[in-house]
């Protein structure tokens, strides 16, 4: 066989453009490179690049393209860009000052200042006797650690988690999840074990009429036979998420994260909290924003909802305190499970609000117990950019930001307005059947005229969430889409009156997903059909 010149010898050619400043390329220079120069989107096809805007800046919650138009982040990018658009100068400051003095140092050569610091003030946040233990670069690559240290610290292989979550897009993360996009490469991964959890898509555990009460006791019993019958001895944790994320923001009804918690207990089983989940990697759902038709149609397979139209009612339950499936301020809380009375995890992973996603960041946790048990040996996972200490400066005082300006407090004064905001909603448009909404995180499930789901996960989006979408950013909104569920999470910086024209411009919006849905069109059928008895 011809060897194939690899042009070792030749020194490359460059266009000269690439040393000119960065913001100084037009808009034809940008999509001609585009065009002559592909490149892979990750979960949807390739071609969608063609489709998506080219963003300029942003300020505050807003977002700039370069045809001069303007957007209110409604999804805050995926659920992540907490504090907006433009950074605490603080923070710049930082990521400035750790990249004039050590940009880089390999964790087992050298230790910063700002990771010692970093990791004391995790130490100071965190509940209980949970430990700051790694600092990856991704919600991904923190639950594959967090993985590595369960079966290590337990010496047993099997993990189970629900058929209805996301932990993220690597090996064991992927393995792990249970949403359609395990089924592009996550089945072939072994040691994963599916369960159901509490709300599963066509029955309701202990049966149509059961209370809560034995819904989470029938549930709990379901899944104490299937860990019986995979053996106790085999499993080396149960991984959930504290609120199902991309699945619409579905929150564990009173009583069954605790019976979790004491079946972890009684069998040796670590419990693995993912404070991460809802994408895992920070600009995931982005290229949403612009797709044509064509392009949405072969996204959206890949991005079905999880989320049934059949007993969510029985989710919203009012007295339970929750918070989404990320800490860091967006309900109020710092993390999730410290919404379950009694319940402190084994292991907990979380990115995102850790940085407001100004760069890759994640932490792995762990009780004190797990960590001194690795103490003389590996915990069997590693990163070249592990604590890298730029991202842990940003986070350092992106998190300081938080305590320093009551970010927590701040997500509690606005989360009534927000909340009301969403009730309206619900209350205005036929096509929305209800809502779930914690601070400011929220998700609308939308029905189609039958009171059905109209969007399972293994099948094409429906016309009508195309001209949804078309409308939602002629509006002037921007954010992540994963039908049949809108979610609504702006920036925690937005003020008050930014949320209610963010919802005026929703509710806009939505006047054109009834339409298309069939809502107005049926009602007149009916009228016609009254007069014509008449």
């Amino acid at each position: 066989m011809q060897a194939k010149n690899n042009f070792a010898d030749d020194v490359p050619t460059v266009d000269a453009k690439h040393f000119q400043p960065l913001g100084t390329w037009t808009s034809e220079q940008l999509d001609k490179s585009r065009a002559e120069n592909p490149f892979a989107m990750g979960w949807g096809p390739n071609k969608a690049r063609h489709a998506v805007p080219n963003m300029t800046h942003g300020e505050g919650v807003y977002l700039f393209d370069d045809k001069g138009n303007k957007y209110l982040d409604w999804t805050s990018q995926a659920v992540c860009s907490n504090l907006g658009h433009d950074l605490p100068e603080a923070v710049i400051k930082a990521a400035e000052y750790q990249m004039r003095l050590l940009p880089y140092a390999y964790g087992d050569i050298g230790q910063p200042e700002v990771r010692t610091r970093m990791n004391q003030l995790m130490n100071e946040i965190l509940p209980g006797d949970l430990r700051a233990a790694v600092y990856p670069s991704s919600g991904s690559e923190a639950n594959e650690a967090g993985i590595m240290m369960a079966r290590r610290y337990t010496g047993r292989q099997k993990i189970i988690s629900w058929y209805r979550s996301y932990h993220g897009a690597t090996s064991n993360s992927s393995a792990a999840t249970g949403d359609s996009r395990r089924w592009l490469n996550g089945d072939s991964t072994p040691g994963f074990v599916k369960a159901f959890n509490p709300y599963p898509l066509f029955f309701k555990p202990g049966g149509q009429n059961a209370t809560e009460a034995e819904m989470v006791e029938s549930s709990l019993v379901m899944l104490e036979e299937q860990i019986l019958n995979e053996g106790p001895d085999n499993i080396a944790s149960i991984m959930t998420e504290s609120v199902l994320g991309a699945g619409g923001c579905i929150v564990f009804p009173e009583g069954y994260m605790q019976g979790i918690r004491a079946l972890c207990d009684q069998y040796g089983i670590l419990m693995h909290v993912d404070e991460v989940s809802f994408g895992s990697c920070s600009i995931l759902f982005l290229f949403f924003l612009y797709l044509t038709h064509y392009v949405m149609s072969s996204i959206i397979h890949w991005y079905s909802s999880l989320t049934p139209s059949i007993y969510l009612p029985s989710i919203i339950i009012p007295k339970l305190k929750l918070q989404v499936m990320m800490g860091f301020g967006r309900t109020g809380k710092m993390f999730g499970f410290q919404n379950y009375d009694g319940v402190v995890p084994d292991i907990v992973t979380c990115a995102k609000g850790i940085s407001s996603s100004a760069v890759p960041m994640s932490m792995v946790a762990c009780s004190g117990e797990v960590l001194d048990f690795f103490e003389d040996k590996s915990i069997g996972w590693g990163s070249t950019y592990q604590g890298h200490p730029v991202a842990m400066a940003v986070s350092y005082e992106n998190t300081k930001y938080i305590l320093q300006n009551n970010i927590v407090g701040r997500v509690q004064a606005i989360a009534p307005l927000f909340e009301s905001c969403m009730q309206r909603l619900v209350e205005d448009h036929p096509s929305i059947k209800q809502y779930r909404a914690i601070g400011l995180f929220g998700c609308l499930d939308v029905q189609d005229i039958n009171g059905k789901n109209p969007k399972l996960q293994h099948e094409a989006a429906h016309e009508a969430f195309f001209e949804y979408k078309k409308e939602y950013n002629r509006q002037g909104l921007v954010g992540l889409h994963r039908y049949p569920h809108i979610h609504c999470a702006p920036p925690l910086s937005i003020t008050e009156d930014e949320l209610i024209d963010g919802f005026e411009r929703l509710d806009r919006a939505l006047d054109v997903l009834d339409e298309a849905l069939g809502f107005h069109s049926n009602h007149i059928d009916q009228n016609n059909d009254e007069v014509a008895a008449v």
